[in-house]
């Protein structure tokens, strides 16, 4: 289907948009010069003696020779630099005449300059036009930026493809102001998301996902971030309103690749690493450190003994002698070490393995490097009537901490056809199958248990305490002993049908159903404490769940303009309904023998079944208005360019009068 962006026949003079977009930023530009100057923080930096080269100069707009204030200049390579003044003024020290400074500013081209044997650099910046012009996805529709009045940032996915991104929002950590993402370090990635911080305290704070100009209401880890061209982010009540109280922690607009016209284009990457941990400053205690920290535990709890009752007696301090180090125990042990071990309160199995020089490093068992496989297939192409795009991606990462996995198959097709002049028709389809059959080791179980200590016992069995504390339990027990299969199928499409009607009007009507399949079966045997000595003879769990839910949009908009006034309408209705079935079993005590797991429910001795459906429906209406009109341009033809006047209190300009002005109206939505 061929997308025709509407370029409107206002157009606002080159300059002027320069001007506007600067004008933008000058009030952000003078707070910040106010924080610094509040706070005793130098606007340039102090030149001490040692330093040779002083540049100054001023920064200019290119086209209205205005100057500039905020301006960052960086001396490349280094962390020195400074911001021009409210004059565009600007003082920087720098090391040699090799150096090069950077100089950049919002809506603006960023300039590099080498500095040479000059100490008067004057740079005249030139506004950023591809910026003004760059045409971003909004709700049920596109707008140019220049006319966009809500808050909306664009990340483009291009600038990620070196990189293995699992989920998309990892594309998003880091990359946009106001957005919150914590990353996760699990095999499965991904992180939190909040769009300018928490906006509630006990519901969700997750934005809404909008996947090719429909709502989707599945799972992010569905959608393959290789198959993303663009991410577009409603960050503000304005920009997100369309979509009613769903869009209250603001709205990801995802636009997936589609089919360009020419040649089948074919495309496979690959991608192979290696996770872990990239500092052992949090690492477990060494057999010597454990030791260490039990003296010194009790030595500060002030018992009656003295200090060095607590030293091992091959380590005295100086002064003390054995003889004096027995004696502070009134029945000593004949055995100096074991009577050293018994005052550190070693439990038997600690002693047993101290003596026999047997430890277990739990950093080592706990956390292991983990191998992360990427690999994505894609072939894309068309006809100026018929488009496609196809991908199939598979994920095969492990953690870093041992038993936690992620494995998951993305597949997506993306058909656009244009049947005549006056109508396309459009699929959409996107199926994932992950398994998230995560059993993973214990961390706190790792901080907790001795290093003096045994994985199994005599007869092979898995050890639930193993240095015989009740509260140091082994960290892989569960990995060890339970067993689990989670595995996820969705399926997600949009069919479409597009209508051209007379005097300008597009109607679009499209269906979006989603179907999504879950099993989630654990079996806890007698050797985890799950199956042992909470429930006795193993336990046995399954859960599954079964979802299907529709969505028809039925989209109305009308363009049109007429003279310097230009409307843009859109009506929506929307249906939708949703339906899950979801049954439980559990069983515990399996006789005669529990072998079976989750496979055989029935030979336990209590069984319990539970069950919950859920329907429910909805239908909203949307109607949006954007009225765009300008005025006439005084200068136009003249060649002149307006001068700014500087008056003692603040006020608007009559030269910036004539433009581009939008005026916005919105709706009800059910």
């Amino acid at each position: 289907m061929k997308k025709n962006y509407r370029s409107s026949t206002c157009h606002t003079p080159k300059w002027r948009e320069k001007l506007l977009w600067k004008e933008q930023h000058r009030f952000s530009v003078y707070i910040i010069i106010w924080i610094f100057l509040m706070n005793g923080l130098p606007i340039f930096p102090a030149v001490s003696q040692e330093e040779k080269r002083v540049i100054t100069g001023q920064v200019l707009d290119a086209t209205s020779k205005e100057s500039l204030p905020g301006v960052n200049i960086l001396v490349k390579g280094t962390s020195m630099g400074t911001i021009t003044d409210v004059d565009g003024t600007y003082s920087v020290s720098v090391p040699n005449e090799d150096a090069v400074l950077i100089f950049s500013f919002v809506g603006y081209l960023a300039q590099e300059i080498k500095i040479g044997s000059q100490t008067i650099i004057d740079v005249d910046l030139v506004a950023d036009q591809a910026q003004l012009d760059e045409v971003v996805v909004v709700g049920y529709g596109t707008v140019k930026k220049s006319d966009l009045t809500g808050s909306v940032v664009r990340v483009n996915a291009e600038t990620f493809k070196n990189q293995s991104n699992v989920q998309l929002t990892d594309m998003l950590a880091g990359t946009v102001a106001g957005f919150n993402a914590s990353q996760a370090t699990s095999a499965a990635g991904g992180s939190s998301l909040e769009i300018r911080g928490p906006t509630s305290l006990g519901a969700g704070t997750e934005p809404l996902v909008v996947l090719d100009g429909v709502i989707f209401n599945g799972s992010i880890r569905d959608i393959n971030p290789n198959d993303i061209e663009t991410l577009d982010i409603l960050k503000d009540a304005s920009s997100s309103a369309v979509f009613g109280a769903r869009a209250a922690n603001g709205v990801i607009l995802v636009t997936t690749t589609r089919g360009k016209t020419g040649k089948p284009s074919f495309n496979f990457t690959t991608k192979l690493g290696v996770a872990g941990p990239t500092r052992d400053d949090f690492a477990v205690r060494s057999p010597q450190g454990y030791l260490d920290f039990r003296r010194d535990y009790y030595r500060t709890l002030g018992l009656a003994q003295p200090d060095y009752h607590w030293f091992n007696p091959n380590e005295l301090p100086e002064g003390v002698t054995l003889e004096q180090w027995r004696a502070s125990n009134n029945n000593p042990h004949p055995d100096d070490t074991r009577e050293w071990l018994a005052r550190m309160n070693f439990f038997p199995v600690e002693i047993e393995t101290y003596l026999a020089g047997e430890t277990i490093n739990w950093r080592d068992e706990v956390m292991k490097p983990g191998v992360r496989q990427e690999y994505d297939l894609s072939i894309g192409g068309g006809t100026e009537q018929m488009k496609y795009y196809w991908s199939l991606g598979y994920v095969d990462n492990e953690g870093i901490i041992t038993g936690d996995k992620f494995s998951t198959l993305r597949s997506r097709l993306n058909l656009d056809f244009e049947v005549t002049d006056w109508l396309n028709l459009g699929l959409n389809t996107q199926f994932s199958s992950r398994d998230e059959s995560v059993v993973q080791a214990n961390l706190t179980g790792m901080y907790q248990t001795s290093p003096f200590s045994r994985m199994y016992d005599e007869d092979g069995s898995i050890r639930w305490f193993p240095h015989g504390y009740i509260g140091g339990e082994n960290p892989l027990i569960n990995y060890l002993g339970q067993d689990r299969f989670h595995k996820i199928n969705s399926l997600f499409n949009t069919l479409y049908a597009e209508v051209k009607l007379p005097f300008g009007i597009t109607f679009r009507s499209s269906f979006q159903p989603r179907m999504q399949s879950i099993r989630d079966y654990n079996y806890w045997s007698p050797e985890t404490i799950m199956g042992g000595p909470t429930y006795a003879q193993g336990r046995a769990t399954r859960r599954e769940s079964s979802l299907f839910e529709w969505m028809v949009d039925n989209l109305l908009k009308w363009n049109k303009e007429i003279g310097v006034h230009n409307f843009d309408v859109t009506f929506l209705y929307n249906l939708e309904r949703n339906r899950i079935y979801e049954s439980i079993m559990e069983n515990q005590t399996f006789d005669p023998s529990p072998i079976l797991g989750y496979h055989g429910m029935q030979f336990g001795n209590d069984p319990t079944i539970s069950t919950n459906d859920i329907t429910y429906s909805g239908e909203g209406l949307m109607g949006r208005l954007n009225y765009t009109f300008c005025l006439p341009d005084p200068f136009a033809g003249t060649g002149l360019v307006p001068l700014a006047v500087r008056t003692p209190e603040p006020s608007f300009r009559p030269w910036l009068l004539p433009g581009r002005y939008l005026m916005k109206a919105f709706i009800i939505r059910g």
